[in-house]
């Protein structure tokens, strides 16, 4: 077994994540492939050899402590340390302090493929014979996420979120390629040690805490960087989903369950397609690989699903939908119509005819009104995100990039063009 300590860190508001998350449902607990996206990262630690994890969750969240428990359906111990309010990532961490003997591994909940990661993280340190190990990842320019700047491979700083294009600031390592200028990313993988901490403590409360108590933990201990070529994923907005989605359903087995009905006529193309028991395909449907269908679901005559679709529990494709890149989370369900690069909340339902549209007329990228902000999402194509319970009548539309909040009800006919919050009525577009 390891000799380190895994600490996950799956408390925050998640306010950005909506309308799939919030202080009391974590983010990390959004179910992809039949199981939340947390249960592959403790499989992954599992299987890299570690045998206790400690889990930072929200006070208010249940919802994992009920879920996984201690641990023992998955063979590895869970200890739980609650974050009482949400002071950042540096707060976070201080609330397992008193699990940490020595070295630790801090890490985010959507580390999905960790395994891939811990064996070089370790060579490494042993290589380097540093203090620590922290991964990056290149990426170009004008990146939204904190930056290393490096001497060699060693941290000098962490530069968080910077607002302008890197090639502006001075003494960042920049490195070059033919195509593109390149920054080193923090990725979110933390590799330390327990002395660490009481240096954060000092700036608990602070904002960014754990990237100031970082950078002047540099000062006077060797830290390593780590670039990995791996996969990374980031899980701060909704359209994140997709990326993750397509990791899990690229390492799907081919698999149809002896209780799965498969109707005659129907096909199943490609592979990495896995149908759960007691869901039915029906005539003339075409399933086109990658894609999982869960327990209970159900896809119609001629409906068409692809490009990856994630069709969980009780979910009913109605006859002549057509499906792409989509993820439809338990017991939501359309008619006809088209579906594409878009989420359908839980138990939510759209009426025969409905259209997501998912392309800008302009040909540019999505963006997305978030917290009233917009963002880029750097995607050509993006749908709709449509929370819990919600209701939408026939021949209705969405643009693309736009959200709908949960228990939101739009009647026959309408073309929504921007957000909706929670509860919202929409009868008529006049």
């Amino acid at each position: 077994m390891n000799s380190f300590l895994p600490i996950i860190l799956a408390a925050g508001k998640c306010t950005r994540f909506y309308p799939y998350a919030d202080e009391k449902k974590h983010k990390s607990m959004f179910f992809l492939a039949g199981k939340p996206i947390l249960e592959y990262t403790l499989k992954e630690l599992k299987k890299s050899g570690c045998d206790k994890v400690v889990i930072v969750v929200n006070a208010k969240d249940e919802k994992i402590r009920n879920y996984f428990k201690d641990g023992q359906k998955l063979k590895i111990k869970i200890y739980y340390a609650i974050q009482k309010k949400a002071f950042g990532m540096g707060d976070a961490l201080l609330c397992a302090k008193d699990y940490i003997e020595g070295d630790f591994l801090l890490l985010n909940a959507n580390q999905i493929n960790i395994s891939q990661f811990i064996p070089n993280i370790l060579t490494f340190k042993k290589q380097k014979k540093c203090a620590g190990v922290l991964v990056g990842k290149k990426e170009s320019g004008g990146i939204k996420y904190g930056v290393f700047k490096l001497k060699n491979d060693r941290v000098e700083r962490i530069i968080e979120k910077p607002q302008v294009n890197l090639k502006n600031i001075k003494n960042i390592k920049i490195i070059k390629n033919k195509k593109d200028d390149l920054e080193i990313r923090v990725v979110g993988i933390y590799f330390l040690n327990k002395n660490f901490l009481s240096l954060l403590e000092k700036l608990r409360r602070k904002k960014n805490s754990l990237e100031e108590a970082l950078n002047q933990y540099f000062l006077k201990n060797d830290v390593r960087v780590f670039i990995t070529e791996q996969e990374t994923f980031s899980l701060k907005y909704p359209w994140d989903l997709f990326k993750i989605k397509d990791h899990i359903l690229n390492n799907l087995p081919d698999y149809v369950s002896k209780k799965a009905q498969i109707k005659k006529g129907a096909l199943i193309l490609g592979k990495n397609v896995y149908i759960e028991e007691n869901a039915i395909i029906y005539e003339k449907a075409i399933i086109k690989g990658p894609c999982y269908i869960g327990r209970n679901a159900q896809v119609g005559n001629f409906a068409f699903a692809r490009n990856g679709c994630d069709i969980e529990e009780g979910v009913i494709i109605g006859s002549l939908a057509e499906v792409k890149n989509s993820i439809f989370m338990k017991k939501s369900s359309m008619h006809s119509g088209f579906f594409g690069d878009s989420i359908l909340g839980q138990n939510s339902h759209l009426g025969a005819g409905f259209i997501s549209a998912n392309k800008r007329f302009d040909g540019q990228t999505v963006k997305v009104s978030v917290k009233g902000e917009k963002i880029d999402s750097g995607l050509y194509h993006l749908g709709t995100f449509i929370g819990a319970n919600v209701n939408i009548g026939v021949e209705s539309a969405t643009m693309p990039g736009i959200i709908i909040g949960n228990d939101a009800i739009v009647y026959p006919g309408q073309k929504i063009f921007k957000n909706l919050s929670d509860g919202k009525i929409i009868k008529s577009n006049h």
